[in-house]
């Protein structure tokens, strides 16, 4: 077997390296739009959901994001129907067509919408946790006021008790007195009549 030069052999690995960069664009390009499209449908499930209270920021952001990714959709699929049009043109002209400058505009930046849309996902989910935080705050502040509150109305009611039982003790005691002044009254009053006779 003859040795290849080195213009054959550039010619080989031509060969080889162009199907690969083009299946290797063709999954990221598959990837992203896999990406954005999930997002886009969780997005429309926060909004027809009733259990998460959206901020302005959280609002912004959302829609920002939704944007930005109905963007990048839209990007990888022109790239998709530019590419089956340059492999068309390809075919029918022997291996060689003219540069498409759609096809290289929309391979050049669909990646800029979709790291925007990234980027504000980051700051919706950031909003998302700080609200978070701030009802589980006054959610224990309250607790522990309705703590709070129960010890005292307990304690009151509590001091409640022991001034009844005073009180009663107090005109037991009152009765007790008076019975017995009425008691020894009669008493003197018969020792004055018996001394009189």
């Amino acid at each position: 077997m003859a040795d290849m030069t080195q213009e054959e052999k550039d010619q080989e690995l031509y060969k080889a390296s162009l199907p690969a960069f083009f299946m290797n664009e063709i999954e990221t390009d598959k990837i992203i739009l896999t990406l954005s499209v999930g997002a886009i449908g969780f997005y429309s499930a926060l909004l027809t959901g009733e259990s998460i209270l959206l901020t302005d920021v959280m609002n912004i952001s959302m829609v920002l994001a939704v944007i930005l990714y109905g963007v990048t959709t839209a990007m990888v699929i022109g790239v998709f129907a530019q590419n089956k049009k340059q492999l068309i043109s390809i075919i029918s002209n022997n291996g060689k067509a003219d540069e498409n400058p759609k096809l290289t505009f929309l391979d050049e930046h669909k990646y800029k919408p979709f790291i925007s849309a990234i980027f504000f996902s980051i700051v919706f989910m950031l909003a998302l946790m700080y609200n978070n935080i701030n009802k589980k705050e006054p959610t224990v502040s309250n607790q522990n006021q309705e703590h709070n509150n129960s010890g005292t109305e307990e304690l009151k009611s509590s001091n409640e008790g022991f001034s009844g039982v005073t009180t009663a003790n107090t005109k037991g005691t009152t009765k007790a007195q008076q019975v017995d002044i009425n008691k020894t009254t009669p008493d003197n009053n018969s020792s004055d009549t018996n001394k009189s006779k």
